[in-house]
Formats: C-alpha cells, structure tokens, sequence
C-alpha cells in the first residue's frame, strides 16, 4: 500500500495552487480536487431533483443552481489541468468534466 500511496499521492500536496471551485481561492491541488469532486456531485444531486419536480419554482431554483456548479466546475477543472495528476486522478476528471458538459 505505501507504494501505492508513493506513487499516486505526491501530487496531492503539489506546491503549485489550483483555483478551488467552491470557496473560489488558491488552494493546495488536494483541496481544489475535493471541491471539484463535491461540486461534480452537488451538479449530480441537482440534476437527479430536477427529473422529479413539476414546480416551475423548483425548476427555477434547481437549474440556476445547476448551471453555477458547472461553472464552478469547468473552472476548477481548468485550473487543476497545469498540475501533474497521477493516472487515477486523470481518471476521476475525465469523469468529472463528463458529468460538467452532461
């Protein structure tokens, strides 16, 4: 298991900063990726509430606040593109920028 921690964490604590999606600052990689991945998730649960609503209230609400966390987002991913990512970290963004123009 350390190998593996070796080979696919060193990154995580990079000294380069990403842009953090949520909070909106420079953060170590490791941070702006959870935000990333919660912001992939919120987008998730809002589009998942859009399917069972038949208020046009709700549906105003659920989509103004699904296309900000795409924005949110696609801007996180953008700012986490520079940094050297190991090959699953690769993977759960190719994932997030998915689930981002889905």
């Amino acid at each position: 298991m350390n190998d593996f921690l070796a080979k696919n964490s060193s990154w995580l604590l990079d000294d380069l900063n990403a842009s953090s999606g949520v909070r909106k600052k420079s953060k170590l990689a490791i941070a702006a990726l959870h935000a990333a991945v919660a912001l992939g998730y919120m987008l998730v649960c809002c589009q998942a509430l859009l399917s069972h609503t038949n208020s046009i209230t709700e549906k105003a609400y659920l989509t103004a606040l699904a296309n900000d966390y795409r924005t949110q987002l696609l801007l996180g991913l953008e700012a986490l593109q520079p940094i050297t990512k190991s090959d699953i970290c690769e993977k759960i963004l190719d994932d997030l920028k998915i689930v981002a123009t889905s």
